[in-house]
């Protein structure tokens, strides 16, 4: 049984969940992810996300689909995040936030069982605060501990991190591109993802 070294969703990078209005907004998503070396086995997929962004608190549900047939590996994966906004004041440059996130995959023995991974990414994300309510280029960054737990291995622990750029316009539709790296014993594994995010109400 050979896995690939995860993120927190199998394949795709970690995201930096984006604040919201104190009222709070609940958005969708959907990006496809590719791995961009052997490391990552250049696998191809697609996640969809719903998650609700609010002044102090924002979070999310995922579910990935590998594009690519891997003998080891099950197509599914499944993944959840939540992060605190410790800085809310708009007089602020950027915004900083603790997130926390869990991960799911499973992966073939080898012996005709599988084991499954768990990944718990917790990191600190910087991202960079919209001038206005308007259109708006989102930057951020967010480097983190990535914790792997595979059924009957020890839990490992890497350093990872993750960036992109989003830009949102004033109907609430917005377009992101992020990059993700760990830093793995033996490998590391670096990717990126190209997505679209929809604000509902806006």
């Amino acid at each position: 049984m050979a896995a690939p070294a995860t993120a927190q969703l199998l394949n795709h990078p970690v995201q930096a969940l984006p604040q919201g209005p104190a009222e709070g907004n609940t958005f969708v998503a959907a990006q496809w992810a590719r791995g961009l070396n052997e490391n990552s086995r250049e696998l191809n997929s697609f996640a969809v996300a719903i998650g609700r962004g609010m002044e102090k608190i924002s979070y999310t549900g995922q579910v990935g689909y590998l594009l690519d047939a891997v003998p080891d590996v099950n197509e599914l994966t499944l993944g959840a995040n939540v992060a605190y906004h410790l800085l809310s004041d708009d007089s602020t440059p950027v915004q900083v936030s603790v997130q926390a996130g869990y991960g799911w995959a499973s992966f073939d023995d080898g012996a005709g069982g599988s084991v499954t991974s768990s990944s718990f990414p917790v990191g600190v994300a910087i991202s960079g605060r919209p001038a206005d309510s308007g259109s708006a280029v989102r930057p951020w960054v967010m480097p983190r501990m990535a914790i792997n737990k595979i059924t009957d291995f020890d839990t490992v622990y890497d350093f990872g991190v993750s960036g992109g750029v989003s830009f949102t316009t004033v109907s609430g539709a917005s377009v992101q591109v992020a990059g993700d790296w760990v830093n793995v014993e033996g490998g590391s594994p670096f990717g990126m993802s190209l997505g679209f995010h929809y604000l509902l109400g806006r």
